[in-house]
């Protein structure tokens, strides 16, 4: 440690000159705690993320060469970023589904949390359960969220497909599993993305003589009112733009505006990657919404 000299940086400077190391550090963390076979305990997670962030103050404090005071960041970042990336994948890890509940029949109530996706058979959307038990009268608690199907059961008196609707809250039978994918080789891992999404369990509504009908006991609209404004949107396109321009053509129009892709049929998937404009429909919903409020507020205000 050096006296306060010309080969010293102020705090203010260090601050600055670290933010390129920091972030590389941090990208090295996280990659580094993807790879690990098996996850840590949540104490060794704490402890090195204790010894990081004393290090970082340390580090503010200091007097050194100015290219160690810079560089010294990565080492620091990459292992904040490897405790707090074990830290929340061991936290999703005790969330999921306990393996003795796989693949147990429960009576849930459970509410919408994301925008459904709709189709002719029925509809999956990601809910939370309110409450649960086994046949047996087991409770069951699960704080995450959970991947419903509703299927064949979906349909109501008339034959049409009923529709969910974020933040309405029902009562069902489920069939729970513990989330995973096929492992097939260079194939989507399905497994892996449920991990991403925060998925702990995933369900399907069970239907029969033996069990009471799926029922809505209640809407609040108000507990996820962006996803039911985007539902909103999503349907009126659908019901204007489909009867005119055909279901591949809303599907696309939905996906822009909305972001919702379901609707796009696996051919015009094919033929969107193959142009190299997938990340163009995947992301450009949110830029279609705000350069049509732009264009609302300037011919208003015109």
């Amino acid at each position: 440690m050096e006296a306060p000299g010309r080969d010293a940086l102020s705090v203010s400077a260090r601050v600055r000159r670290a933010w390129v190391p920091a972030l590389i550090g941090w990208i090295l963390g996280t990659g580094a705690q993807t790879l690990q076979p098996a996850l840590w305990s949540g104490v060794v997670y704490a402890v090195l993320a204790g010894v990081a962030g004393c290090l970082a103050a340390l580090a503010l404090r200091w007097r050194v060469r100015p290219r160690v005071a810079v560089w010294g960041w990565l080492p620091i970042a990459a292992a904040l970023a490897f405790a707090l990336t074990g830290w929340r994948a061991l936290n999703l890890m005790q969330q999921r589904l306990p393996d003795t509940w796989d693949g147990a029949e429960v009576e849930a109530v459970w509410q919408v949390t994301g925008l459904p996706r709709h189709g002719p058979d029925g509809a999956v959307f990601e809910a939370r359960l309110l409450q649960a038990r086994a046949l047996d009268g087991a409770p069951l608690s699960l704080a995450g969220t959970v991947r419903i199907g509703f299927w064949r059961g979906a349909r109501g008196a008339d034959g049409e497909v009923t529709r969910v609707r974020p933040g309405e809250v029902w009562r069902s039978h489920l069939r729970l599993r513990v989330p995973r994918g096929l492992a097939n080789p260079y194939g989507f891992d399905a497994e892996a993305w449920l991990w991403r999404e925060g998925v702990v369990a995933t369900a399907r509504v069970l239907e029969g003589a033996r069990r009471p009908p799926p029922g809505r006991v209640a809407d609040d609209a108000w507990t996820y009112p962006v996803e039911r404004a985007r539902a909103a949107v999503r349907d009126a396109i659908m019901a204007r733009v489909e009867p005119r321009a055909g279901a591949a053509a809303a599907g696309l129009v939905a996906a822009l505006v909305t972001g919702d892709q379901a609707a796009i049929p696996d051919a015009d998937w094919q033929a969107i990657r193959a142009t190299g404009v997938a990340h163009l429909v995947a992301i450009s919903g949110l830029h279609v919404t705000m350069f049509a409020w732009l264009a609302v507020a300037v011919v208003g205000g015109g």
